[in-house]
């Protein structure tokens, strides 16, 4: 038989067979991997089912949902609003709580930080500014009923968020703590 080869690398049998298993050491092999394993799923190594991703992203702010509204030939993108933004928002305005200018106020704030887009146009490439009063200014901008229709607009987009993200039911719960877990 020390004639024949293999189709492995053209090693004889002889060869071959004088390579050894040791037992111990194949266990410990085991084990390592297993470990390696363990250690990559509670690390996070191990790939996520898309639906626990998007949802685990959305928990830590990682991404938000986006619309788009066209008024005339113009049109805007406008964005969920991240929860520090909602405090910012309702902070700045409390002054006016009580009066009938507070939801007013709600509304110019939450759509200065909520529009994106104007015409496919980075909202601050299109005004030259990033500062916020430019961002109020093009909503102070705005006749009154495109601004009725961009907020009525955000708001539809707050509510799919809720929907879309939110924990409805019991079973919903378990699952997504134990996509978390993992």
């Amino acid at each position: 038989m020390a004639g024949f080869e293999s189709s492995i690398g053209k090693k004889s049998l002889n060869q071959l067979r004088s390579f050894e298993v040791d037992e111990e050491e194949s266990l410990s092999k085991v084990h390592e991997d297993f470990e390696v394993q363990r250690k990559e799923k509670v690390f996070g190594k191990e790939r996520l089912p898309e639906s626990a991703k998007k949802r685990i992203e959305v928990l830590l702010g990682m991404t938000t949902l986006t619309k788009e509204v066209s008024v005339g030939k113009t049109s805007f993108v406008l964005r969920t609003l991240r929860s520090n933004e909602v405090r910012t928002v309702l902070k700045t305005a409390s002054p006016l709580d009580g009066t009938w200018e507070f939801g007013l106020e709600i509304r110019r704030q939450v759509l200065a930080r909520s529009i994106v887009k104007v015409n496919s146009t980075d909202v601050d490439v299109f005004l030259n500014s990033d500062s916020l009063e430019s961002r109020l200014g093009l909503v102070d901008s705005l006749d009154e009923p495109v601004v009725k229709l961009l907020h009525k607009t955000y708001e539809e987009l707050a509510k799919e968020a809720n929907e879309f993200y939110g924990v409805s039911d019991e079973v919903e719960a378990k699952v997504l703590v134990e996509e978390i877990k993992k």
